[in-house]
């Protein structure tokens, strides 16, 4: 028997103490807890459905002020220069081959939007490889975003 964190653990059973002193015991058996009951007699493979975005932006706030460069990191090597970006808004689309850094990283210097949410299409080949969006902001939005943030602004401001 095993005890961890509160628990005491034997092969097939898990007994859970409470506050009260009171025991609960549970059953753990994880061989027939995963197993799928399946008609057909075949079992399933549970496979992992989180997986790295294929592409981060950096930053993903930009100032409107002071842009500054903007950096793509693809996911999978591309060594030629076939990566296109898209940048849409309501009013504006843009379309860009930003700059080569290495096969898995992208640069240009940010484009000039208006305060906001851009989504971000990146093409490779002429075929959209990811989706995302980045934010414009301007340093008076800026300041409202943190000063809602603070419980009392004035005491804040006051500092």
């Amino acid at each position: 028997m095993h005890t961890v964190l509160g628990l005491s653990l034997t092969e097939r059973w898990c007994t859970i103490m409470s506050l009260a002193g009171l025991e609960d015991t549970l059953p753990l058996n994880l061989e027939s807890a995963l197993k799928l009951d399946d008609d057909s007699g075949e079992s399933a493979e549970v496979t992992d459905t989180l997986e790295r975005p294929a592409v981060l932006v950096l930053p993903a706030r930009i100032s409107c002020e002071s842009p500054g460069e903007i950096f793509f990191l693809l996911r999978d090597e591309i060594p030629d220069d076939s990566v296109v970006v898209e940048f849409v808004t309501e009013n504006q689309w843009v379309k860009i081959q930003p700059d080569f850094w290495s096969q898995n990283v992208r640069c240009m210097k940010a484009l000039d939007f208006p305060a906001g949410f851009v989504n971000v299409n990146v093409y490779c080949d002429g075929v959209i490889t990811a989706m995302t969006q980045v934010e414009y902001y301007t340093t008076a939005g800026e300041i409202e975003r943190i000063l809602q943030k603070v419980t009392d602004p004035i005491a804040f401001a006051c500092q």
